[in-house]
């Protein structure tokens, strides 16, 4: 299970909001650089960890609370004031905590939103796991038709387990149905359907107790956390699923040349941290470095990364295949599959959303696991 005390040395959330709005740099109150959030309206979003919820309002200010498991009364409440920083990501700084390991006022932390679309809390610290994060509201009327891809795996994975895939959500009987599973050992090849314990919708969250068990956040705006693995979460580690409407077409490439900015997970290193990650277009894919970004507020990155290439539209539109080299940005090693999650104008704003799995040079389980969650800047 996801640990709500996350507070790692005075260190608090360090967030990534959202396919999402992310946050950069440390700040000061009234420092350069920042500026206020011109989107109408507060935003609330839900996700996994056991449960987490974010406002963000209009004012610049945010809550933050956390419930010990699903549905269960709230433990922990923090307030703040955020600001959007040069690079691009938020600065969430701490006003006021109530809680059993509540930061103090002061304490900062970063993030990352697409207004109305999606956002993602980091939590800092050694074990500290992604938290997808998607639109709170009522459930689902019509049948939900999503693209999914892992974001964190348990520890019995490997390359031939299914990584992402599509699933269907019936709000007349609250069943929700794997489609489609892929792995990346063949990204193409459906490893066949699923139908999931029926379970009843409520304000958004599905809770089902078969296949290991899991929590499924939705929305009436498309998107959905799912929280899986939970009945076994002790022995064999919970997995992170992130998901989002496929497109209209399939999705070239070439399309998605520009530069982004976001969170990787390592499943070997149980870390995340920030990255950035340049595609140009090379003849009908597109390729770049991707760092790991130590500052934040400049932008400085450190002398590692991983070379990223999107080659081809995958077996469902809104999925793209490409390759992942972790020897360096510049590559020169053997190149792993990767497999994205594409959206395009995502919440209307005109940005892209990658949101990738693939593997290290170095192992086909578990161990060389990662993912990426990118929005361009």
């Amino acid at each position: 299970m996801l640990n709500r005390n996350v507070f790692v040395g005075r260190q608090w959330i360090y967030g990534v909001v959202g396919a999402i709005g992310i946050v950069a740099g440390a700040f000061a109150m009234g420092s350069c650089g920042s500026s206020s959030d011109s989107t109408s309206g507060p935003r609330s979003y839900i996700g996994a960890g056991s449960q987490w919820n974010i406002t963000m309002n209009t004012d610049n200010t945010f809550v933050i609370t956390h419930a010990n498991t699903v549905g269960a009364a709230t433990d922990m409440t923090v307030n703040g004031t955020y600001a959007t920083q040069s690079t691009g990501f938020l600065l969430l700084t701490v006003t006021s905590a109530t809680g059993t390991g509540a930061p103090s006022a002061g304490e900062t932390a970063f993030g990352l939103e697409i207004p109305n679309s999606v956002f993602f809390l980091k939590p800092t610290g050694a074990g500290s796991n992604l938290i997808p994060m998607v639109p709170s509201g009522a459930c689902p009327t019509s049948t939900l038709t999503e693209n999914w891809i892992k974001v964190k795996v348990d520890n019995g994975w490997d390359n031939t387990r299914e990584v992402g895939g599509t699933f269907t959500f019936d709000p007349s009987t609250g069943t929700p149905t794997v489609t489609a599973k892929y792995s990346l050992n063949a990204q193409s090849t459906n490893q066949g359907s699923q139908s999931l314990t029926s379970g009843t919708c409520s304000n958004g969250l599905l809770s089902v107790t078969g296949g290991g068990g899991a929590d499924i956040f939705l929305t009436a705006a498309g998107g959905a956390i799912v929280h899986s693995g939970t009945a076994n979460e002790s022995s064999n580690g919970d997995e992170i699923i992130f998901a989002l409407p496929p497109t209209s077409a399939a999705i070239a490439a070439t399309s998605l040349a520009g530069d982004y900015i976001g969170l990787a997970f390592s499943k070997g290193s149980n870390s995340n941290f920030p990255v950035k990650l340049s595609l140009a277009v090379s003849g009908s894919t597109v390729t770049g470095p991707g760092y790991k970004l130590t500052d934040v507020t400049t932008g400085a990155v450190d002398t590692g990364g991983a070379k990223i290439t999107l080659t081809a539209s995958g077996p469902a539109n809104g999925i793209v295949l490409g390759t992942a080299d972790t020897t360096g940005p510049t590559g020169g090693g053997s190149a792993k599959p990767m497999t994205c999650l594409v959206q395009t104008n995502a919440g209307g704003t005109g940005k892209n959303v990658l949101a990738c799995a693939a593997l290290d040079q170095n192992s086909n389980t578990a161990s060389g696991f990662f993912s990426i969650i990118l929005t361009t800047k």
